[in-house]
C-alpha cells in the first residue's frame, strides 16, 4: 500500500486485505464497460483502448487551450518514455490545474524502478555467496578423503 504513488490500493474495511479497483473484470469478460464509466453522469470517466482515449482527450485539451484555459493538460499520456510518471500508466486524466491540486503527485517513480539496481545488486551479492560457500564445503569434503603416505587422515 506504502508503495503506490497514487494511494490507489487501500484495505477492506471488513476483512483487511488490501485491494484496488479491478476495472469490473467480470464485466468485460462479457464484452460490457467497467460499472464506473457506465453510470458516470457527466461521462467523464471513459473506458476503451488507450490511444484513441489520448488522442479524444488531446483534441479536448487543445479546445480548452482555444477557449483560455492554458493550464489543461493530460496527466500520465503521451508522456516521453524518460518522462513517464511511474514508469507508464494505463489511464490518464485531463486536468486543469496541477496535479497536488486534485491529490495526485507531481511525479510519480514506480517502486519497481526505484528498486531495480539495489534488488539486482543483492541478488549477484546473494549468489555470489552461495557459490563461494559450495566451493569451501567441496574444498572442506576434498580435503577430508585425502591421506598422507602413513595412512593418517589430515
Amino acid at each position: 500500500m506504502p508503495a503506490c504513488p497514487f494511494g490507489v490500493v487501500g484495505r477492506d474495511p471488513e476483512d483487511g486485505r488490501a485491494g484496488k479497483c479491478t476495472l469490473c473484470y467480470d464485466r468485460l469478460e462479457d464484452g460490457l464497460e467497467p460499472a464506473c464509466a457506465k453510470s458516470c453522469p457527466t461521462d467523464s470517466i471513459q473506458f476503451g483502448p488507450h490511444e484513441e482515449l489520448v488522442e479524444l482527450a488531446s483534441r479536448r485539451v487543445a479546445e480548452l487551450h482555444r477557449r483560455g484555459i492554458e493550464g489543461a493538460h493530460l496527466y500520465g499520456a503521451g508522456d516521453e518514455p524518460a518522462e513517464q510518471l511511474a514508469g507508464g500508466l494505463g489511464s490518464f486524466f485531463l486536468l486543469t490545474e496541477p496535479p497536488e491540486r486534485y491529490g495526485l503527485p507531481a511525479h510519480a517513480d514506480s517502486p519497481v524502478q526505484q528498486n531495480v539496481v539495489p534488488a539486482t545488486l543483492a541478488a549477484v551479492a546473494a549468489g555470489l555467496l552461495v557459490s563461494a560457500g559450495a566451493v569451501l564445503a567441496f574444498a572442506a569434503a576434498g580435503r577430508r578423503g585425502r591421506r598422507t603416505p602413513g595412512g593418517e587422515h589430515w
